[in-house]
């Protein structure tokens, strides 16, 4: 990514994104298939089957699974904004998934639908961290195509 960005290779840039988030969202997706077909398999290899523990785990873990996909697309746009210098960006994307919105989440969600509300928090915040990067990451394109077109024109 920073060498294409500091090359001005557009297009490259671009397609190193898609094929990162892609294969960020597949993967993702895959484990979060087997997670969600498998699971009480996994949580039965650290907790006693048919115990609370159990029970919570399974379910926790298929609701945690829900935002995976969403997390891999979000962390490679993150990634991105270090490679172009966009630090405070990734910084913000970061804190606002785990700390504005994430934690807070979990006190309301907490209120209205007990623990699952606590463990929901967390696939509702990669979610939106993923819209808001997505929005970011489109912005940040259009003003570098700008910037790029101005330096032509001089």
């Amino acid at each position: 990514l920073a060498y294409s960005y500091s090359s001005h290779r557009t297009d490259r840039l671009k397609e190193t994104i898609r094929i990162s988030s892609m294969t960020a969202g597949i993967v993702s997706l895959l484990l979060t298939v087997m997670n969600l077909t498998c699971g009480k398999y996994f949580v039965s290899l650290f907790v006693e089957k048919g115990s609370q523990s159990f029970i919570y785990g399974v379910l926790f873990l298929k609701i945690l699974c829900l935002g995976c996909p969403f997390s891999g697309i979000a962390y490679t746009i993150i990634s991105f904004f270090q490679a172009v210098n966009e630090g405070a960006k990734s910084f913000l994307l970061a804190i606002f998934r785990k700390g504005a919105l994430d934690i807070p989440l979990m006190y309301v969600l907490n209120g209205i639908f007990g623990m699952s509300g606590i463990v929901a928090a967390t696939p509702i915040a990669d979610i939106a961290c993923c819209v808001i990067s997505l929005i970011l990451i489109r912005l940040w394109f259009k003003a570098y195509h700008m910037k790029m077109e101005q330096r032509e024109a001089v």
